[in-house]
Parts: C-alpha cells; sequence; structure tokens
C-alpha cells in the first residue's frame, strides 16, 4: 500500500470516529431532553444537568482521545526521526485538528489551551533546529504541548474551584495525555524500526550491500609498485597535495620540507592508503 493511501485510510478513520462521537453525544442529549410525564423537572435543573453531561467524557471519547494523541505524538515523533518526508507530520497536525475540534465541541477547548500546544510545538522545534543539546527549550516545549491537550479534555472553568471533581477531571485527563504520549513515542520508534528493516518496504530503506568485490569502495587502493615510482609535483605539497605519476593523479603528503608545483618527486613509501612523496 502507498504512503498516499495510508495516509489517505488514517485521516480517514479519524474523521469518521469524530464525526462519530459528536452525533452520539447529539444523539444521548437528545435523548436526554424528552420529556418524562412522571417527572417534573425545573428549567434550572436541566440547564445544570445538561452542563454536567456535557462537560463529562464518555469512556469512548476518553479512549478517542487517547487515540488521537498517539497520532499527534507519534507522527510529530516520526517526522522527527526521518524529516522531509512529510506525510508523518500530516498525519500528526490532521489528528491534533480533530482533536480540537472534536473537544471544542463538547465545550472543553479554549483559546488557551490551544496557544499552550502551538507554543509548545514551536519551542520542542527550536530545540531541534536551533538550539540542539540544551535540553530547556525541548522540555518546556514537552510541558506545554502536554498541558495543552490536557486542558483540552477538562473544564477549564471548573480548575479554579480546585475541588476534588476537578482534580479527578483534570488527573484523569493528564494520565490520558501521558498514555497517548508513551504510545506514540515507542510506537513511532517501532514503526521506523520496521520500515527501515523490513524487506516488504523497499521504497523505505536501502537493503543492497555494498561489497568491494562489486566496486564499492571507502578510500582509493594504492598498489605498493608506487613505491620508488617517479613523478611530478601537481599543486603545491604544504604538506598535503596532488602529484602526477605515469599520467595518473593522485593525493599525497610531503615527506621533510613544503614541494613547490612541477618539482620532480619520488615515492617513499604508502601507509594506510596514504602516498608519501619526497623531493628529488
Amino acid at each position: 500500500m502507498s504512503p498516499i493511501k495510508i495516509l489517505a485510510l488514517v485521516l480517514s478513520t479519524l474523521l469518521l470516529s469524530t464525526v462519530f462521537f459528536s452525533t452520539r453525544g447529539a444523539v444521548e442529549y437528545t435523548a436526554s431532553e424528552s420529556p418524562n410525564p412522571q417527572t417534573t423537572i425545573s428549567a434550572t435543573a436541566l440547564e445544570d444537568d445538561f452542563a454536567s453531561a456535557d462537560n463529562t467524557m464518555s469512556t469512548a471519547q476518553k479512549v478517542l482521545a487517547t487515540v488521537l494523541v498517539v497520532f499527534i505524538v507519534g507522527g510529530f515523533f516520526s517526522e522527527m526521526q526521518t524529516p522531509g518526508v512529510g506525510i508523518s507530520f500530516a498525519i500528526s497536525m490532521a489528528a491534533a485538528v480533530l482533536f480540537f475540534i472534536l473537544f471544542y465541541g463538547k465545550g472543553l477547548v479554549e483559546f488557551v489551551d490551544i496557544l499552550l500546544f502551538v507554543v509548545g510545538l514551536v519551542l520542542i522545534l527550536l530545540e531541534i533546529f536551533v538550539v540542539p543539546g540544551v535540553g530547556l527549550t525541548g522540555i518546556l516545549g514537552l510541558i506545554f504541548v502536554v498541558a495543552g491537550l490536557s486542558l483540552s479534555l477538562v473544564d477549564n472553568s471548573q480548575i479554579a474551584a480546585l475541588d476534588s471533581t476537578a482534580t479527578h477531571d483534570l488527573l484523569v485527563a493528564l494520565a490520558l495525555v501521558i498514555i497517548g504520549l508513551t504510545f506514540g513515542i515507542f510506537g513511532s520508534m517501532a514503526l521506523s524500526h520496521f520500515l527501515t528493516t523490513s524487506k516488504r518496504t523497499p521504497a523505505m530503506a536501502l537493503h543492497k550491500e555494498m561489497t568491494a568485490e562489486e566496486g564499492y569502495i571507502g578510500v582509493q587502493i594504492l598498489p605498493e609498485s608506487l613505491v620508488g615510482k617517479r613523478g611530478v609535483a601537481e599543486t603545491v605539497l604544504r604538506p598535503s597535495g596532488k602529484v602526477l605519476i605515469d599520467g595518473t593523479s593522485y593525493d599525497a603528503v610531503a615527506l621533510g620540507a613544503m614541494i613547490d608545483k612541477g618539482t620532480s618527486i619520488v615515492v617513499e613509501k604508502i601507509e594506510s592508503s596514504q602516498l608519501y612523496v619526497r623531493a628529488s
């Protein structure tokens, strides 16, 4: 299956999942507001019940949130491992958009949540491409990303209360994001290893062995018969340069003083595929 087809399949699955759970929430709310002739509920009580139900995630939505986080983190991490491909980053950003759309519809996502997530991504990119090795920028970026995703799963207006319910919801959201983060990172590492080692994905990795018998060599092989040969300095050797011996150009190192261009030379020795010459 081509990468384009894989991308289309993943995005379609995520989109259908988002639509399904959003529609399911709307259906559940419609059913819950159907009048019951045996019960009399005030308008204020009904509004309070709806607000509580709308801001509470079902088990299925928690699972979907975790899966989306896996794709967000896994796609982004995979793109960092193989920059320039673009497919992993597209999957990551698509999952992020679906994540925020899904929980914005539940009234959980606020502008500050999205801002934290975006700032976190920018800090991580700065850590990778601008200030590598420092660590502080990347750590702050990771904290911002986790905070943005976690706050998107809870009602921010209830966090200030710091009651038991708000604390429980925040801890659950944080746990879901950390689980998704863990699976995303290790999953992308496992997938990257599979794609680069499996012979079923020849387009993703080079499996051909380049042997010396087939002419693949890393250094120039110099025959021992060159020792004692005479030639001329093709360039100035101070101490490295080029010499011309029997019409063939070689890299060489001068033994002793610098050798000017055009000076006659003689090959003294060959060590580690390196030609050593003296002026003659």
